[in-house]
């Protein structure tokens, strides 16, 4: 569940700020352990998905492609899995995993219904494909936008290309500017840990001298 994963996220990059502030004002070396712990594990992880990218670019995807085709597929039924359907193809401007037809996959906007009474929205695709999603005097969703888009041939009121292809576009487009945010976002993990560290060294080494004494 998206939902569930974003609240989880928030939650903890509560608690990791939570301890990193608090153990500096309070000198807790329990708190700044924790907010080390935390972090460093987060440091790993990152360090662990940026080589598992960068390795294995065409697995990863691959396994996008595979969760997009599930998505595709349980369109109409779960409506986390449509939102983000919707805002992939909104965002990326694409139709599709490599076209307006992979929404074949779905059955409610099959093309060839072997019905009498076929879906509103047989032969067509989300509003997400179109050009305008949304009213442009209303700002409402226009839903029926890409009705009967692929019915005799592709409508040019939806987008033509695939998420596949728009995404490997976004990459190579924004590539740099991704790895400099990933960068400064690294770096200033880094040093809040390193910091966390030494102060944690100078409230242990001021305990000792007290003891000492």
């Amino acid at each position: 569940d998206p939902t569930l994963a974003l609240i989880l996220i928030g939650i903890l990059i509560f608690v990791i700020g939570f301890c990193g502030c608090l153990g500096s004002l309070r000198e807790n070396t329990i708190l700044l352990t924790i907010f080390m712990a935390t972090l460093g594990t987060i440091i790993l992880v990152e360090i662990i998905l940026i080589c598992v990218a960068y390795f294995y670019s065409d697995k990863f995807m691959e396994i996008l492609s595979d969760l997009m085709k599930n998505m595709i597929s349980h369109y109409s039924d779960m409506e986390n899995l449509q939102d983000i359907m919707d805002q992939i193809q909104i965002m990326m401007k694409c139709c599709g995993i490599d076209g307006p037809d992979d929404w074949d996959a779905n059955m409610y906007f099959m093309k060839d219904q072997n019905s009498a009474h076929p879906p509103p929205d047989a032969g067509g695709v989300p509003f997400s494909c179109c050009h305008t999603p949304y009213n442009n005097l209303t700002g409402l969703v226009n839903t029926g936008c890409g009705r009967h888009a692929r019915s005799a041939i592709i409508s040019s009121d939806v987008f033509t290309n695939g998420c596949r292809a728009a995404f490997e576009e976004w990459k190579s487009t924004n590539m740099l500017a991704f790895t400099i945010s990933l960068g400064v976002v690294f770096i200033v993990q880094v040093v809040a840990f390193i910091m966390a560290q030494n102060l944690k060294g100078d409230i242990n080494a001021q305990k000792a001298k007290w003891f000492e004494s």
